[in-house]
């Protein structure tokens, strides 16, 4: 009888074990895709020189804004309001004239994920100095990253046009949308 008990006893343990294991993979499942994304991408990419790619690379048909260290090749949409990213996918050109301003593009962080590359999701990976790229036309214009900090979602400054011809990428912080990451990129 004592053997019994001892084996149902076990038999519980192992469950709870189980089930424990089970609750963990749970938790982590979500997180274990950024993990592997940032050790695959930023410790890779950070050691090779985007600026030589992005100059060396074929100009694309369209418009559009091309981040190769976050994986972002999107085509840049025109409209109105931002409302125009619910009815394709890509990055909105808010403000400014590609070329010959100050430009503006805002676009989403959290509609789509990595790996879609219309997404700004890791835009809060780039550091001062990384490349990116506007293809506009026909006509290639690289950029480097210059700042990156956040404003409140009523910040309005960074639609201003400034003379130095910069590129303002911006998209929501997390998930409350009370914040904006905003990255400032200068003409090379």
């Amino acid at each position: 009888m004592k053997k019994l008990k001892l084996t149902k006893n076990r038999i519980i343990e192992i469950i709870l074990v189980i089930i424990i294991l089970i609750s963990l993979l749970f938790i982590l499942l979500p997180i274990l895709p950024r993990v592997f994304y940032n050790v695959e991408h930023f410790t890779v990419k950070r050691n090779v020189d985007q600026t030589k790619i992005l100059e060396s690379e074929k100009i694309p048909d369209g418009r559009r804004l091309v981040i190769h260290l976050i994986d972002v090749d999107s085509q840049i949409v025109e409209g109105d309001e931002v409302g125009v990213l619910d009815n394709q996918e890509g990055v909105w050109l808010q403000a400014g004239q590609v070329g010959t301003t100050s430009v503006v593009i805002a676009g989403h962080r959290f509609k789509y994920l990595p790996p879609n590359r219309t997404t700004l999701y890791n835009l809060d990976k780039l550091k001062n100095g990384d490349a990116l790229a506007i293809y506009w036309d026909g006509v290639k214009y690289l950029y480097t990253v210059d700042s990156i900090f956040e404003v409140s979602k009523d910040d309005i400054s960074i639609l201003n046009p400034t003379n130095d011809g910069a590129l303002i990428i911006y998209t929501c912080s997390d998930e409350t949308l009370l914040k904006r990451i905003v990255v400032k990129a200068i003409p090379n």
